[in-house]
């Protein structure tokens, strides 16, 4: 089994906690990672139809069959999670862990019958700490980082066809009606293609055919089912005119590859989509490692309207980390001239990072160069 940073908390959340959640996207190894750490816990599958009828016909009895129960793809059944507030509240023997794929359909859910009994975690797909080797870089962006990439031998370009359209056809039609399929299909790979940009939804509605609130509603269900992610803007105590629309990033740059029918790893080396690839695996990286960390760590990017840009910012207390993020292996000393005047207008200590596609990581005067491999 692939070792996973989430293991740790989930093990600390089950002393603490009656019920623990388990989110994230499909394949993101969800099932694997419970069903290994806890193998006393009885395993109850919803996706089987059969379980999902006895659930739903007799939910006290299905959740009472054990004292420590898993339950894998709870949002096909969400009105459980009422019944378990009544029997954990009243039976401190009972422990429930549940998984699921679609953070829209839980999470009101949750709130509304758990709140204070319930620990929530996301699991998303590998980081480079998690990754059982470290591929070279075209490799990494074009393989991704679902977990069953690494542990099977699969042809990656047919996985990722038949996860988007597993994806289309059950995560997406019980969220909601799309309508056309092959339109939300299109505007996906659209949306690939803009990955690492700052977000535009009049562009994406003039593209797409569609109406901006279709594009604003197609984008929450991109987000609540962990297939994007939007980066926000810094803006904190700044005088100057900044630009605040967020930048989207997709978790998972393999999925990214196939949306834009990219074939081969060797066709990223002269691709024009290879930088903001390269920016989106970094970023995704950290965020990815907050999640997995459960850290209340915000990131950002920053950008003026006199085109001043820096890649990802980490706020602390007294100072922020900057990134610039470079696809190439060789960069100018001019690169990191935005973090100093970040820091000259915002009077806040700026620690300046270069991440890069070589292979020495080095402390310089002004900034640290590190390999994407060291982070």
């Amino acid at each position: 089994m692939i070792k996973r940073t989430l293991s740790t908390k989930l093990k600390q959340d089950v002393k603490s906690y009656p019920v623990v959640l388990v989110t994230g996207p499909r394949q993101s190894g969800k099932t694997t990672l419970v069903q290994n750490i806890f193998p006393k816990y009885t395993y109850q599958n919803l996706e089987n139809i059969i379980i999902r009828d006895y659930a739903t016909s007799n939910p006290t009895a299905f959740l009472t069959q054990s004292t420590h129960l898993i339950i894998d793809e709870v949002q096909y059944v969400p009105e459980l999670l009422s019944y378990i507030q009544d029997i954990v509240d009243h039976d401190s023997k009972q422990h429930y862990i549940l998984t699921g794929s679609q953070n829209l359909l839980l999470s009101a859910k949750v709130t509304q019958s758990l709140a204070g009994r319930i620990a929530i975690r996301t699991l998303l797909p590998l980081t480079f700490q998690e990754l059982p080797k470290t591929p070279s870089l075209n490799t990494l962006m074009f393989t991704g980082s679902y977990p069953k990439l690494y542990s099977h031998k699969i042809n990656t370009v047919d996985w990722y066809m038949d996860y988007i359209n597993t994806y289309l056809e059950r995560d997406i039609r019980q969220i909601t009606n799309i309508g056309n399929l092959t339109t939300f299909k299109n505007f996906l790979a659209l949306l690939a293609g803009h990955t690492g940009q700052i977000l535009n939804k009049t562009t994406l509605a003039n593209a797409t055919g569609v109406t901006i609130p279709t594009i604003t509603n197609w984008l929450s269900i991109l987000e609540a089912t962990y297939i994007i992610f939007f980066l926000s803007a810094y803006h904190k105590n700044m005088n100057k005119r900044l630009v605040k629309s967020p930048k989207i990033y997709f978790f998972d740059t393999g999925l990214v590859c196939s949306l834009l029918a990219i074939t081969s790893p060797d066709q990223l080396t002269h691709h024009h989509i290879r930088g903001a690839l390269f920016e989106t695996i970094i970023i995704s990286n950290f965020q990815k490692s907050i999640y997995h960390q459960h850290l209340n760590q915000p990131i950002y990017y920053y950008r003026d309207q006199a085109n001043f840009e820096i890649d990802l910012l980490v706020p602390h207390q007294k100072s922020i980390d900057t990134y610039e993020i470079k696809s190439a292996e060789h960069f100018s000393q001019e690169t990191l001239s935005t973090p100093k005047f970040l820091e000259k207008i915002s009077n806040i200590q700026t620690n300046n990072h270069l991440i890069y596609t070589g292979k020495l990581k080095q402390a310089r005067t002004n900034f640290t160069l590190i390999p994407w491999f060291k982070l």
